[in-house]
């Protein structure tokens, strides 16, 4: 059974740290919002105030007067990062303060947004945390999908790599995809296969891997065939297995193929099941190098499957 057409939210949301290296994300954001003529969101999350007004205190005022406190200049620098670049779009701004992940949260909630947009940043004048483990809490909390931008916004995502355990979660997470930015020209399941330890071997190495690929392949068969997809997608859709750590086989595949967009389920029934949920997170965010959509099943669907 087909996919149905792609489900383009009203709203999207763009976290940031009003770090440079966010104005990546900012691009892709105002990208998507003028594709599918949504308001963005734009909010960024500063220190408690108390924080601020005690380094007032501490090195008091400037001969020139009162400087700028973090509400007001964040407020500046938001409008200047915009400026003419969101010609078109309706853009609505979100200052908040506490714990980043929380707040980005509630935003999205409480604004209906679809997708919340990021890069990974820091700003050494808030010093806030790393969006890298704001995004890791946001893959566990999330009631949307989180899009982590890494590359220019020169195109639409053209090429997938659904990072596959063939459980249901996966298949969640593309179908999410799939709604969001329509049929890619090119699609990979990529999967990890699972093989003891060599001090474990009681058979041959070669021929278990063997045993692993044909067993992947006949496991990734069926995933597709229960995937509400195109046939001419299935069609093109590559089967892709290898023996390794499942950040780095998802991370070297879509690096090695020029791959556009990596898709992860946050949850699943092997070693990727951890993958936004401990070091191997840490290292997927490090490695990779393409933009990444986390994917996290509703409790009440992951319930049911369990």
């Amino acid at each position: 059974m087909p996919i149905a057409p792609p489900q383009m939210p009203r709203s999207l949301l763009l976290a940031t740290d009003l770090g440079a290296r966010c104005d990546r994300a900012l691009e892709r954001a105002l990208d998507l919002a003028r594709r599918w003529q949504a308001q963005l969101v734009v909010v960024s999350v500063l220190p408690p105030l108390e924080q601020h007004e005690l380094s007032e205190e501490l090195f008091g005022q400037a001969d020139w007067g009162p400087s700028l406190g973090p509400l007001q200049y964040a407020q500046r620098r938001l409008q200047r990062d915009l400026g003419e670049l969101a010609a078109g779009v309706e853009v609505s701004l979100r200052l908040e303060q506490g714990a980043v992940g929380p707040a980005i949260a509630r935003v999205a909630q409480e604004t209906g947004c679809g997708l919340v947009i990021t890069g990974l940043a820091r700003d050494a004048i808030f010093e806030q945390p790393r969006l890298g483990s704001t995004v890791t809490w946001l893959a566990r909390h999330s009631e949307v999908p989180v899009l982590l931008v890494r590359n220019r916004a020169h195109q639409a995502y053209r090429s997938m790599v659904l990072a596959n355990d063939h459980s249901a979660h996966c298949q969640h997470a593309l179908h999410t995809a799939l709604e969001l930015f329509g049929e890619p020209l090119q699609l990979s399941l990529v999967h990890a296969l699972e093989l003891p330890r060599a001090g474990l071997l009681t058979t041959p190495y070669t021929q278990l891997e063997e045993q692993a690929r044909r067993q992947a392949e006949q496991d990734g068969r069926s995933f597709l065939a229960g995937c509400r997809i195109d046939d001419a997608l299935r069609q093109r859709t590559q089967l892709v297995s290898d023996d390794g750590e499942p950040a780095r086989v998802v991370s070297r595949y879509a690096r090695d193929h020029d791959s556009d967009l990596v898709v992860i389920g946050t949850h699943g029934r092997s070693t990727l099941s951890h993958l936004l949920l401990g070091s191997d997170a840490q290292r997927l965010l490090a490695q990779a190098q393409t933009d990444t959509l986390l994917v996290r099943r509703p409790a009440a669907a992951t319930d049911k499957a369990e």
